[in-house]
């Protein structure tokens, strides 16, 4: 079957599928969760590893739109489920060469993310990758949250926003740039914010315990 190419003929289909905007949201999730297990499979094996590199960038492509999908939240909720999979994964792996693709179109697919209830499962989906893997850069994660907050007059922290922000204060790959772009952020909001500005003294203080010097 690999030297056959089936595995790249049904991932290449369930791609299509994906992004086909006339697709159901139940066409869309079960092309998402058969794209990734295939292109997982596909990237495992040898005689089909050319295939599954060239296929990334369609499949990250197609996940991202997903991500946002007009169908309701469930597609967009397995849309970050498959790239948390993803993920995983290829670290598991030690993969270099895809894992730094899927990890830019997670955090892109994040801070684009308009569902609350979306982007909260992302959130929760990434502090726990943090947690488990070290190596992992946060400074793209840092970046363009933060530049977000500094554009969007209208979205103010929230709890879990302050949750994200002390694992990347904790994790090994925070440096004390990123820090220090965290720490202006909460200390503003611990000032002004009426609903989250006592917790935001929780990650101000890690940073400030952490880079004391």
């Amino acid at each position: 079957c690999v030297e056959q190419g089936v595995l790249s003929h049904f991932l290449a289909r369930c791609v299509q599928r994906l992004g086909d905007d006339r697709s159901t949201a139940g066409t869309q999730q079960a092309a998402a969760l058969l794209a990734v297990e295939l292109w997982l499979a596909s990237g495992s094996r040898r005689a089909t590893l050319s295939f599954a590199k060239e296929a990334l960038g369609d499949l990250l492509a197609a996940l991202k739109r997903a991500s946002q999908s007009r169908q309701g939240v469930t597609p967009q909720l397995v849309a970050f489920s498959c790239l948390s999979q993803m993920l995983s994964t290829l670290c598991e792996r030690c993969d270099p060469e895809s894992t730094p693709a899927v990890y830019r179109t997670f955090v892109y697919a994040l801070v684009e993310a308009d569902n609350a209830t979306a982007r909260d499962f992302a959130m929760r989906s990434l502090m726990g990758f943090l947690r488990r893997f070290e190596g992992v850069p946060v400074g793209i994660l840092v970046e363009l949250v933060l530049k977000k907050f500094q554009v969007s007059t209208g979205d103010p922290l929230t709890l879990i926003d302050l949750e994200l922000f002390l694992v990347i204060v904790r994790h090994p790959r925070c440096t004390v740039r990123h820090a220090e772009l965290l720490a202006q952020v909460l200390a503003r909001s611990s000032v002004e914010d009426t609903d989250v500005g006592r917790a935001a003294t929780v990650p101000l203080l890690a940073v400030l315990v952490r880079y004391e010097e």
